[in-house]
């Protein structure tokens, strides 16, 4: 078919592989799918029309998080469309229900990570400032992570943000 997919990420476990599907350029219709690693079998799970273009599974499987655009648009005239306007969702797996967590509706979000229960660590640039984010989704606090031996004092523009849980 013509599906393409990327943003792989592995589930915990091992067991499970999460990625998007989409048929851009015929379509900017994106979905989530789950690839089973033990039955070799895979389906898409999510098939909204939300851009989206990261997802996540949490600790106990049963959620997947994703990070979804509301519009697809260039800003500059010599700038190429991107994705635009973020922010990060739940699908609760049991029920198929989507529930937006932020309200950010931010230029780029991008290198999701699932850190713990309502724990969200990703890069983005927030009200002015360009770095990586922890988010609390039970508390709905954002704090940007600070460097503190920055001898240029000017470190920003991180990208690959990952959490490491050792």
């Amino acid at each position: 078919d013509s599906l393409s997919y990327y943003a792989p990420r592995y589930s915990k476990g091992g067991d499970s592989l999460i990625f998007i599907a989409t048929d851009y350029p015929n379509s900017l219709l994106t979905s989530i799918g789950v690839y089973n690693v033990k039955e070799n079998s895979s389906k898409l799970i999510v098939n909204d029309s939300i851009l989206k273009t990261e997802a996540v599974l949490s600790d106990d499987g049963n959620k997947l998080i994703f990070l979804g655009a509301n519009e697809y648009a260039k800003y500059s005239p010599i700038g190429t469309k991107a994705p635009h306007g973020f922010d990060i969702y739940e699908l609760n797996i049991k029920n198929n229900v989507i529930r937006r967590l932020t309200d950010f509706n931010s230029y780029q979000i991008n290198h999701l990570n699932y850190m713990s229960k309502n724990r969200f660590l990703f890069s983005s640039f927030l009200d002015g400032k360009d770095g990586v984010f922890l988010y609390d989704d039970q508390t709905n606090n954002i704090s940007m992570i600070n460097v503190k031996n920055d001898s240029l004092k000017s470190l920003n523009g991180f990208s690959s943000a990952q959490y490491i849980n050792d």
